[in-house]
């Protein structure tokens, strides 16, 4: 029996689609000059689920890549460069800041504590940002000063 060509981050799918979207689809792999209809797909779907991203949408997929990456920077180029909702990246001694462009914004720090500010980016607008999946849902989570006390400018981002 022959193995499948497939690994843990892809999974196959069959979706039918009317052929007027698949012109427009090949007419967009032209366009772009993109080798093959799937990769065309690709990125296609990848830029319309962008587009209904939110501030929250995106610290939360900083959080989960955070278990696997300490890198800020990596962290930096793989989620936040490509984003296209993304209009500002600021890279500091120990953190990631980042804006959209509806201006709101979030930041990473070098020890994964996530601030988020939902309306405009200014230093004092930024509050803590704890995901859903990690919230619990029998107290009232604030703000704890001792964690932001502990981000210091000794916490600098390997290089």
């Amino acid at each position: 029996m022959a193995k499948r060509a497939t690994s843990e981050r892809n999974e196959r799918r069959i979706h039918v689609l009317p052929k007027e979207l698949l012109e427009r689809i090949r007419s967009y792999q032209e366009k772009n000059h993109i080798p093959s209809e799937v990769e065309a797909v690709r990125r296609l779907l990848n830029e319309a689920l962008q587009n209904h991203d939110s501030v929250e949408d995106i610290l939360n997929r900083l959080d989960i890549a955070f278990a696997r990456e300490k890198d800020l920077r990596i962290l930096a180029r793989d989620i936040l460069s490509t984003h296209i909702l993304i209009k500002n990246i600021v890279i500091g001694d120990n953190y990631i800041e980042f804006s959209l462009r509806d201006g709101s914004g979030g930041q990473i720090f070098n020890n994964g504590f996530l601030r988020i500010s939902p309306e405009s980016c200014y230093p004092e607008s930024f509050i803590e940002y704890i995901p859903p999946y990690k919230r619990n849902k029998n107290a009232f989570v604030r703000t704890d000063e001792t964690k932001l006390k502990s981000i210091s400018k000794n916490n600098k981002i390997p290089f």
